[in-house]
């Protein structure tokens, strides 16, 4: 790429790129203007030949700036999402090999902010600290309130009540767990990832008086014993390549009980549009860790377990994502002084690597609801009335309309 071509790509953008020596090189024609600042003189030529691969690692150790409200733009106007995938994402049989092969596994990323630091958490995510996707119902809403009618519409669809015992496998800081027996008087046994987490989210269940109700753990789901009436799984995927999803899905029907449900939030990507961003793709937990939808419902088919509802929430996780974008930039400053500036810039350029990827289609945010043979859903479920609760799933999701709701 050039600056002709970068010029090209420019669409409703104008781009200032103020260089070392002083000039300021101007390109595009109408639209909001985007200060990009150049810190020395080979940086922007290196930048424009790969931007897919430096991109990232150059803003990191600081060879440029610009204001981080703007960087999804630069993302997006130097990454083009059309960018050619590569193997990985073409060839089913060579993803499946180079799972197995040590000597071509990436290196293990940066802690993500939302488990590393309570104070982070509590600043970009509010004092609930809820994580996963809220639910905007209305417009307008924030994010605080989207992530508390997400829980109300749990309580509804999983139809949670004091006769039931819980399963959550990511609980983060465990403002979901909490809420739930809080609200629906649900039995809760939940995972965390760190002991920190695990200190505050005791913390919290005793100050609430839920240390009896609300059990807290470190570890992960493959030693969890026992039978549980529902599962919560957000981000459940992200750690296991896609040859492993059917034993995966496996584990988790031994876990539940006859009549039980298991909802997910997984965040895919597109067949049509993959990751185009490589550094940002070398920040994923694993190679595999944007599964396509297809390879997930071919993975449950295996099993004793019945796909209930899929739906498709990208929009509400980009309002997610912009909104803790939003206040990240508000208290940036005091996050540099606390972590420093190289860990400030990685995380900064990883909610723009998010954002700009949602908005070009290439991550999708999936929720779904799985159960088994003698699970009793939907016939009973308050959330579900009227001809979409009574048509089987495959005609239903055809009917425009109905998309969203089967």
């Amino acid at each position: 790429m050039d600056l002709r071509t970068l010029e090209e790509q420019l669409l409703g953008v104008r781009f200032d790129i103020h260089q070392a020596d002083g000039q300021v090189l101007r390109l595009g024609h109408d639209g909001p203007v985007v200060n990009w600042h150049i810190h020395s003189g080979t940086t922007l030529h290196s930048l424009l030949k790969k931007p897919q691969r430096t991109l990232g690692s150059s803003y990191v150790r600081g060879d440029w700036d610009i204001d981080m409200r703007q960087l999804a733009t630069l993302i997006q106007a130097l990454i083009p999402a059309n960018t050619s995938p590569g193997l990985l994402h073409k060839r089913p049989f060579l993803r499946r090999l180079l799972t197995h092969l040590p000597h071509v596994r990436q290196e293990a990323p940066q802690p993500r902010w939302r488990d590393f630091s309570l104070w982070l958490s509590r600043t970009c995510l509010g004092d609930e600290i809820f994580q996963g996707c809220g639910h905007y119902s209305e417009p307008g809403m924030s994010l605080e309130e989207a992530q508390r009618v997400r829980a109300r519409h749990l309580i509804a669809r999983l139809q949670l009540g004091p006769d039931l015992h819980l399963l959550d496998l990511d609980a983060g800081w465990g403002a979901l767990p909490l809420y739930l027996a809080e609200h629906a008087g649900v039995r809760v046994t939940a995972l965390v990832s760190n002991r920190e987490q695990l200190r505050f989210a005791h913390s919290e269940a005793r100050h609430r008086g839920l240390d009896g109700t609300v059990h807290f753990r470190l570890g992960g789901f493959y030693q969890c014993r026992g039978r549980f009436d529902r599962i919560l799984g957000s981000g459940l995927l992200e750690h296991h390549p896609e040859p492993a999803y059917r034993v995966l899905f496996k584990r988790l029907e031994t876990l539940l009980q006859d009549d039980g449900m298991i909802w997910l939030q997984v965040r895919g990507r597109s067949r049509e549009t993959p990751l185009s961003n490589r550094w940002h793709q070398r920040q994923l937990p694993t190679r595999h860790s944007l599964p396509l939808l297809s390879d997930i419902n071919s993975a449950v088919e295996h099993t004793g377990l019945r796909a209930l509802q899929t739906e498709d929430l990208s929009g509400y996780l980009l309002r997610d994502l912009e909104s803790q974008a939003q206040r990240y930039h508000g208290r940036r400053a005091a996050i540099s002084q606390r972590f420093g500036e190289t860990w400030t810039r990685h995380w900064e350029f990883l909610l723009a690597s998010e954002i700009a990827a949602l908005r070009w289609g290439q991550i999708r945010q999936y929720e779904l609801l799985l159960g088994n043979t003698r699970c009793r859903w939907p016939a009973s479920d308050p959330d579900r009335s009227g001809v979409g609760a009574r048509l089987p799933l495959d005609i239903a999701r055809k009917i425009p309309g109905l998309a969203r709701d089967v």
